[in-house]
């Protein structure tokens, strides 16, 4: 794949797609579907900040704790259009037993978000 000019937009497209995926389903926005182990991490926050999307540019940021047993997740978006589901995918990280939204705590299972319950902005301003 290298020395072609399609090699890096089409690997941003897939590690975009992994984590912020609009497409996969019609009037769902799929977070963290394919999120790889690696980006999951105790030490550093993995970062995605005002990611396009078909619903408006969403912003995710999430570190594991220390004990590594909760995941804390920031979501905030600016809809143009809101979509009808926002499904936040559990990480394959084996000992997360919590995933805290925004400061709401959660099973650490795939769970649906009411759009409404996002706080538009990167910073929730």
């Amino acid at each position: 794949m290298y020395g072609t000019l399609f090699v890096a937009p089409l690997m941003t497209w897939c590690m975009r797609q992994a984590v912020v995926d609009d497409q996969l389903e019609a009037n769902t926005l799929h977070l963290m579907r394919l999120c790889p182990q690696a980006w999951v991490s105790k030490v550093e926050e993995t970062v995605f900040e005002n990611m396009p999307t078909e619903y408006g540019p969403v912003s995710l940021r999430w570190k594991l704790s220390a004990d590594g047993r909760t995941l804390d997740v920031k979501l905030h978006a600016k809809w143009r259009n809101a979509p009808g589901r926002i499904v936040l995918h559990k990480p394959a990280v084996a000992g997360v037993e919590q995933i805290v939204v925004n400061g709401k705590p959660q099973p650490a299972s795939d769970f649906e978000i009411q759009a409404e319950e996002i706080a538009a902005g990167a910073n929730g301003d």
